[in-house]
């Protein structure tokens, strides 16, 4: 006999008639196990069973949706847990990169699923969701590293237990399954994990970990020279609505007002995660988590005691930051409780919870006035300036309870759930209009007025979400899974219903031949019912090219919709050789977006007030060629992805398509295990024909007014005309493990970039020659990062 799992690989075998039984284990990554357990009248056996690694190459991230839960792993990306060992291959999000629709961008990194926008999906741990304002700085991410155990990426056609997000969700979670604790020291900081407890031999497991930045003393200077590049002054944004482009310098910032042009941003963060997994009987757990965590970006651009003794005048221009600094700390939860009903049936209730608060202080050039002709004005005589602290915040809290039911009768295996959740959200900041923006050129000075807002916005909101989930053993190749999930929105008063199908096919096996063949097709409704919005820092010295708010959808405006097709094909036409499509669209309606033609963001305001509904959508595909054997892999990719959206508030109506969408890219990737200590990876890529070259705000603030989109031969009302040049970098890592009974050391060595490609990441203008010309952002340079890592067993 067997037995079928849950979702966390769970099982229970059915009671047994006293006597002996063959018991077969197996586990990826792990020689199979055979043994004999005694079985006595009226007694429960237990066995501890330790199993012998060996060498699978395997994907550090496993890929949810599209792809499936596939029967052979040699067709699919397997759902399994892997070590923290293999997520710290170049840290999770670099590890993500690789995966197939999975991108990430650079520098102030983010996190990119099918070309859907980071506002369209969530992270969640332990399935707590974690509210962040970029999902990644750079290289560093917003976890330790050594306390996860997996990242699964929900991606287009995904099922109902994961939730209502339209674009997918990326759930990591914490790794119990791991004995190792280790201290490990790398470029960013120290990170270090402690265990206490084996699986299936203790009733109690205990994991903490945690993690410290040291930034300024180990940090890779090229991350830091990239930041910085990132981070350098903007002066277009300042004098752009003057028409005064000879302003628009880099000798205008630091002569005139007296602030670096470009300086180096400082990294902060710390975090700590605990977690438990207690089993007092064999049919009963208890498990919790909780995770604290801590990060910033500080920035100062004040050269020295800069003063001006001439008279503020009442004019306004757009923000300059004479210190620029984010703060955000997450604090999440969450306890479960999980019991056998009957032999076939197992019940789990959770209770979770997460804060979230983000602070961006800032001084803003309240007044600023400028002559009409640079040449008659001397030393600036008549330009004045004034500054003004500015303190934007976001907080975002959110607690549910959750009760699932898996259940396994014949040829099928239901799930169920039901979830009551509270959430409540406020904001505080600081919004301009450029739709209002006055230029008065009647006099030697021409000064710009932006009207702004300081604006608080406060929100409470209550959701029930049920849902049921059947999959179906139609035949021992095919399977079919049909779910509904339902929400009721106490401020909509109405239920709104997410019905989504699959069908998988799995080429029956025949004696010891294998399976070469396995296809999915899915389909499916997703609402959201958070509103996440990326709103553009309309800051000539800004760090983040933007904020990201979170809250609940109010009554005024109607969750966004996408309705979901997708499509996976994989054959093996023979041993070691593996080719597969994945194809995938998505429609989506009402998704809200910033309106900054004409959106007021202040204490009265209804969501409908700030945020236009956009329509659009994405299609996309990707084909791999992988050839593996024991010792080694290579994978050949090629991805296509279009991507856009349309709204009546932003571009005339136009559609366009979404930034930071690369349509084209083709990688390759190779992995070789000479011994069994030492692996060594290569991965480079190519990627080509991304739009929207210019920094973001351009468009947001002067893209969608027609008064305000051309600047002598450059339009921002058309993002698409602009492109960037094509990207391509090469990374190489190595690694060597030496164990010596129950201590193992460990040394990576990874660089990134080799070939020190000036990848351009966006672009800025500047006057030059009575011309804007533009200037790149550049992305990573070559970095080269070593890590040591000293790791052990507690038996």
């Amino acid at each position: 006999v067997g037995a079928a799992t849950n979702a966390g690989g769970t099982f229970l075998l059915p009671p047994l008639v006293p006597g002996a039984y063959q018991v077969r284990i197996s586990h990826v990554a792990y020689h199979t196990w055979s043994g004999t357990v005694l079985v006595g009248p009226g007694s429960n056996a237990t066995t501890a069973v330790s199993l012998e690694p060996r060498t699978v190459p395997v994907q550090p991230i496993v890929v949810d949706g599209a792809t499936g839960r596939l029967l052979s792993h040699e067709l699919s990306a397997p759902d399994v847990r892997v070590s923290e060992r293999d997520i710290e291959s170049g840290g999770v999000y670099r590890a993500a990169a690789t995966m197939n629709g999975i991108r990430t961008n650079d520098a102030t990194a983010d996190l990119y699923i099918d070309g859907a926008s980071p506002s369209e999906m969530q992270l969640r741990l332990d399935g707590a969701p974690v509210y962040l304002p970029r999902h990644s700085i750079g290289i560093i991410g917003p976890f330790s590293s050594l306390a996860l155990g997996t990242l699964t990426v929900h991606r287009a056609g995904y099922g109902v237990r994961p939730g209502s997000l339209i674009a997918g969700v990326a759930e990591a979670e914490h790794n119990l399954s791991s004995p190792w604790s280790h201290v490990q020291a790398d470029p960013g900081g120290i990170n270090g994990r402690i265990k206490y407890g084996r699986p299936g031999r203790d009733r109690l497991q205990v994991m903490a970990a945690a993690r410290v930045d040291t930034w300024g003393r180990s940090t890779p200077g090229g991350f830091g020279e990239a930041l910085s590049a990132w981070s350098v002054a903007d002066p277009f944004l300042l004098v752009a609505p003057t028409g005064l482009y000879q302003y628009a310098t880099e000798e205008f910032v630091s002569d005139t007002l007296g602030l670096q042009t470009a300086i180096r941003p400082t990294v902060e963060y710390s975090d700590v995660h605990v977690a438990f997994d207690y089993h007092p009987s064999l049919l009963r757990s208890l498990s919790g988590s909780v995770y604290w965590g801590r990060q910033g970006l500080e920035g100062g651009r004040t050269t020295g005691a800069t003063s001006f003794d001439v008279p503020p005048l009442n004019a306004r221009s757009p923000a300059f930051s004479r210190i620029d600094d984010y703060a955000w700390q997450n604090l999440t939860g969450q306890l479960t409780f999980g019991s056998f009903v009957g032999r076939r049936t197992r019940v789990e209730l959770q209770l979770l919870g997460s804060t979230y608060v983000m602070d961006h202080g800032y001084d803003l050039v309240d007044n600023l006035q400028l002559p009409v002709d640079l040449v008659e004005s001397g030393a600036l005589a008549n330009f004045s300036v004034a500054s003004l602290g500015v303190q934007d915040q976001n907080r975002m809290e959110s607690a549910a309870l959750r009760l699932t039911l898996d259940h396994v009768r014949g040829v099928h295996q239901l799930e169920a759930g039901i979830e009551s959740r509270v959430q409540y959200s406020s904001s505080a900041l600081r919004s301009y209009s450029a739709e209002d923006a006055q230029v008065d050129v009647g006099s030697p000075t021409r000064e710009v007025s932006l009207a702004s807002t300081n604006g608080v916005y406060e929100t409470s909101a209550a959701q029930t979400s049920v849902y049921v989930e059947d999959k179906i053993t139609l035949a021992p190749s095919t399977t079919v899974t049909g779910g509904l999930r339902t929400t009721y929105l106490a401020a909509h008063k109405r239920f709104f219903a997410e019905p989504r199908l699959a069908l998988d096919y799995n080429g029956s096996s025949t004696g010891d031949e294998p399976n070469t063949w396995a296809a999915r097709i899915a389909a499916g409704v997703y609402r959201q019912y958070d509103v996440q919005t990326d709103l553009s820092v309309l800051n000539a010295g800004s760090l983040l090219p933007s904020v990201r708010l979170w809250m609940p959808v109010d009554e005024s405006i109607r969750p966004p919709l996408a309705y979901h097709a997708a499509a996976y094909l994989a054959h093996v036409p023979a041993q070691g050789w593996k080719v597969a499509t994945n194809l995938f669209a998505r429609l989506y309606e009402d998704v809200p977006v910033f309106d900054y033609h004409e959106g007021v963001f202040d204490s009265g305001s209804a969501q409908v007030d700030f945020l236009a509904p956009a329509n659009g959508k994405s299609i996309g595909g990707d084909i791999e060629l992988r050839r593996y054997t024991q010792t080694a892999s290579l994978a050949v990719k090629y991805s296509y992805l279009y991507s856009s959206r349309q709204s009546d508030a932003l571009f005339g109506g136009k559609s366009v398509s979404q930034p930071d969408v690369e349509p084209h890219r083709v990688s390759v990737e190779g992995l070789l295990r000479p011994h069994t200590n030492v692996v060594i990876r290569a991965r480079w890529f190519r990627g080509w024909d991304r739009r929207w070259a210019f920094t973001r705000a351009y468009y947001d603030y002067f893209g969608h007014d027609e008064a305000l989109r051309q600047h002598l031969d450059v339009n921002l009302g058309d993002p698409d005309a602009h492109r960037l040049p094509a990207q391509q970098s090469l990374d190489v890592g190595a690694g060597l493990t030496h164990r010596v009974g129950p201590i193992s050391a460990d040394l990576r060595i990874d660089v990134v970039n080799v070939l020190d490609r000036r990848n351009v990441a966006s672009k800025r203008l500047l006057y030059y020659d009575d011309t804007l010309v533009s200037v790149a952002r550049p992305m990573l340079p070559r970095i080269t990062t070593l890590t040591a890592r000293i790791s052990w067993l507690i038996n």
